[in-house]
């Protein structure tokens, strides 16, 4: 077998198997709104996971666990029945120490990835970086658009 037939076979023998475990998460997940002391309450975010994963971002680029500065989780972890301990708020919490909350980790990754994709110079749609256009009232939200 050629080297190129080679690593062909073994890219479709991934996608196979992972493609089952992309796929059987839910489309949409709604992340919670935390109530800050003086601040505005705003309605959850419908996230839409299945059009991040169809446009072809890694799992890695929203699940990650830094460890000397590289991000050292297995994609192969990253399934259904683990969804407990790979929701954003299982490490970003005070209880656990973390040194980012679990609403600003939600707008530090969500609203600066879009803003990198849009300086990037990336030509399909980045997605929202205004407030109400991720906690959208009514199902106006960007997220609603396919």
């Amino acid at each position: 077998m050629t080297l190129g037939r080679y690593i062909v076979f073994w890219v479709f023998a991934w996608v196979t198997a992972l493609c089952p475990i992309l796929y059987g998460q839910s489309a949409h997940l709604t992340l919670p709104t935390e109530e800050t002391p003086g601040s505005r309450t705003r309605p959850p975010v419908r996230f839409p996971h299945g059009r991040h994963i169809d446009s072809g971002i890694a799992c890695t680029d929203c699940h990650h666990d830094y460890q000397d500065g590289q991000n050292a989780v297995d994609e192969s972890d990253l399934t259904p029945d683990r969804a407990e301990q790979i929701r954003c708020a299982y490490c970003h919490n005070e209880t656990k120490g973390s040194k980012t909350s679990h609403r600003d980790a939600f707008h530090l990754q969500c609203i600066g990835c879009h803003a990198r994709l849009i300086r990037g110079g990336v030509v399909r749609p980045s997605g929202p970086r205004l407030c109400g256009l991720c906690h959208a009232r009514h199902g106006r939200g960007a997220e609603e658009k396919k």
